[in-house]
């Protein structure tokens, strides 16, 4: 699956291990509303909660975009539309 597809997510917090262990309901509710969530053990980063798909309306203008970009483009050698979209993720 192409980065394209997912929304752009805010990094907003971390927790220990044992604290996500214990907030898991709650996290889980913010990562749904589109946060990440960074998970440290022993001081080390080790997981990341992130959603697992994207929600359309985050990722509809990112598609009108590229879809504007391409519009009436011939594709060179070597080149492919999945190219095109990573490139765009990219900028």
């Amino acid at each position: 699956m192409g980065d394209l597809c997912y929304p752009m997510v805010t990094m907003s917090d971390h927790f220990n291990l044992a604290e996500a262990k214990a907030r898991l309901s709650a996290l889980v509710d913010r990562v749904e509303r589109g946060e990440e969530i960074a998970i440290y053990r022993r001081g080390r980063p080790v997981a990341k909660l992130v959603p697992a798909r994207p929600r359309y309306d985050d990722i509809l203008p990112r598609v009108r975009t590229l879809r504007r970009r391409v519009r009436g483009r011939v594709l060179g050698k070597g080149e492919t539309w999945r190219s095109l979209a990573h490139e765009e993720h990219r900028r």
